[in-house]
């Protein structure tokens, strides 16, 4: 899985800061850190990687949207059209449990990740 994903990698304050955010289950905190990693260029792919490999609650997961309770961020293309899929940030318990259940395949939900247009 590592592989497929890892372009750039985390600084030790970015990991520190995910990780804290994690802990204290910190959403908005949180996806500030995500934007502050996707402002430095590193993708969605890495940052997903690392919180898997440090056994972390949050999840970052690409999914067409649909209702759900998993928070949602819709990301357009340049010419304003959406990008197939959507970002969504599954921290708190019920919405992990809607991940768990739509993230089938870790390296398919990397790709789609990918395709979110967030990055």
């Amino acid at each position: 899985m590592s592989s497929l994903a890892i372009t750039q990698s985390l600084s030790s304050q970015q990991m520190s800061d995910l990780l804290e955010a994690d802990r204290k289950e910190d959403y908005s905190g949180f996806f500030d850190r995500v934007l502050e990693c996707a402002e430095a260029g590193i993708q969605l792919t890495t940052v997903e990687v690392f919180l898997r490999e440090h056994h972390c609650k949050t999840y970052l997961v690409a999914c067409e949207h649909k209702k759900s309770i998993l928070w949602f961020y819709p990301c357009r293309s340049p010419d304003g059209t959406e990008k197939p899929y959507h970002l969504y940030v599954a921290m708190h318990p019920e919405a992990r449990k809607e991940a768990h259940q739509k993230v089938k395949n870790e390296d398919e939900n990397l790709q789609n990740l990918a395709n979110t247009g967030f990055v």
